[in-house]
């Protein structure tokens, strides 16, 4: 896994090239990723619906997401527009009830959501 080195003021190491500061603390490039999806796992949690998310998923977030300008903000956004409104339909739709499970995956370049039980 890649290393995403992130500094003071949001520039990262990909940005300030290898002679960069070593004042930035450095984080597995999913990691804040993660972060993001294990708020919504515990969210979901509570209604007694398990999300497994793999980590290609994580992996495209984190890709789709990364702006060395704006931090983590446009990182936020993919999640959400990615696997909480997609989730938060289906839980509409009637298609997640609770007590499902959830398997997220990355499928054709894009994220695909396998429904069982309820």
């Amino acid at each position: 896994m890649g290393f995403l080195r992130v500094f003071p003021g949001g520039s990262s190491a990909r940005d300030r090239g290898v002679n960069g500061s070593d004042s930035g603390a450095a984080f597995p490039d999913n990691t804040i990723a993660q972060l993001f999806v294990n708020e919504l796992v515990r969210r979901l949690a509570a209604r007694k619906i398990a999300v497994l998310v793999d980590d290609a998923v994580l992996d495209k977030l984190a890709a789709d997401g990364f702006d060395p300008v704006y931090g983590a903000r446009p990182l936020r956004r993919e999640v959400e527009r990615q696997l909480e409104n997609p989730l938060a339909m289906k839980i509409v739709s009637g298609q997640c009830p609770d007590g499902s499970r959830v398997r997220v995956q990355v499928r054709d370049g894009e994220i695909a959501f396998e429904i069982a039980g309820g």
